[in-house]
Parts: C-alpha cells; sequence; structure tokens
C-alpha cells in the first residue's frame, strides 16, 4: 500500500531517494504555515460578528454587545497590520 502525495503542498517532496534540504523544509513549512493559518482571523471575525447581528435582530442582544461589535471593528480595521506581523 502506498502512502498518498500531497504534491505541490508536500514540504517534503523531493526526488526519491534524495536528501531533503532541512533549511528548504523549514522554509516551506513556514511558508504553508502562513497560507494556512493566515484566513484565520478573518474567519473568526466574521463568525463573531454574524452571532452579534444575529442577536441584534433576534431582540436577544446583552447590553454589551455593542462594545463588542466596535471592538470587533477596531479589530477588523487593525487586521492587515497584525497579519503583516505574523507573515513576518
Amino acid at each position: 500500500m502506498s502512502t498518498p502525495s500531497l504534491g505541490a503542498n508536500d514540504p517534503l517532496n523531493a526526488v526519491a531517494g534524495a536528501p531533503a534540504d532541512p533549511q528548504r523544509v523549514l522554509e516551506e513549512i513556514k511558508r504553508l504555515s502562513v497560507e494556512q493559518l493566515g484566513g484565520v482571523p478573518g474567519l473568526l471575525f466574521r463568525g463573531v460578528e454574524q452571532a452579534l447581528n444575529a442577536a441584534a435582530q433576534d431582540d436577544t442582544a446583552q447590553p454589551g454587545n455593542f462594545e463588542d461589535l466596535s471592538a470587533l471593528r477596531q479589530l477588523r480595521q487593525q487586521n492587515a497590520s497584525l497579519m503583516m506581523r505574523f507573515r513576518q
């Protein structure tokens, strides 16, 4: 039974029998990590915003919901600079 290949996303995708360059492997892992994790904040922001908006529309909003929405908007505005720092 053979192990399925990850193709272009395989950080260890080296010629069979050739030793992988550890520095290249590390750089590829870092690149893939940034790609995969870079979208997480946006997904979290979207989910929280939807929940807060749904609570506001359903009249189940708590007193702090409006402050939470304001804080969420500030995080969204800072997201680009935070992502640049993460990538560095």
